[in-house]
């Protein structure tokens, strides 16, 4: 594994936990910005927005094949290809990180563990935690990258 996405692969997962782990012995509810942002104990046995509630078993096997198949898309990038790239590489630790932190939960916990509660006027946001942010994350450089690519690869040289 490249050296740049296992660290940030890494530091997510590991950030993750720790925060959870606080957040499990610590916290109830903390406002912090009142009315826009606190901190508030949940814990999710879905996945994004609480879909697929007490569906354990599935998310766990749906996880491991998305995360199987990140690795193929790792592997044909980065050791058939030996294509790197700074976006990609973000992507990929971000996106690695973040799917460890929350399956980790879900196999250890039984649950995933939320905190970071946003309220939009008045619109209440799912809680989410930092490694939700960072697949969502992953997911955004993922798209950037492909876009940015896919117009590098249909650039033609000038005529003359």
């Amino acid at each position: 594994m490249k050296k740049k996405v296992l660290i940030i692969s890494v530091v997510v997962f590991l950030l993750d936990q720790i925060i959870k782990l606080i957040v499990v012995q610590n916290l109830n509810y903390v406002p912090v910005i009142p009315g826009f942002l606190s901190l508030t104990y949940a814990e999710n046995t879905g996945v994004a927005f609480s879909l697929f509630n007490d569906s354990k078993t599935l998310i766990i096997m749906i996880s491991i094949l998305l995360t199987v198949f990140l690795f193929y898309l790792f592997y044909k990038d980065y050791v058939l290809k030996e294509k790197s790239n700074l976006i990609k590489d973000f992507s990929f630790g971000l996106l690695f990180g973040g799917i460890f932190g929350n399956l980790a939960d879900r196999i250890l916990r039984g649950v995933v563990i939320d905190y970071v509660s946003l309220k939009f006027f008045s619109y209440s946001f799912p809680v989410f935690n930092l490694a939700d942010v960072a697949i969502t994350l992953g997911v955004i450089l993922m798209v950037i990258y492909m876009v940015i690519d896919d117009k590098k690869s249909k650039k033609k040289p000038c005529d003359i």
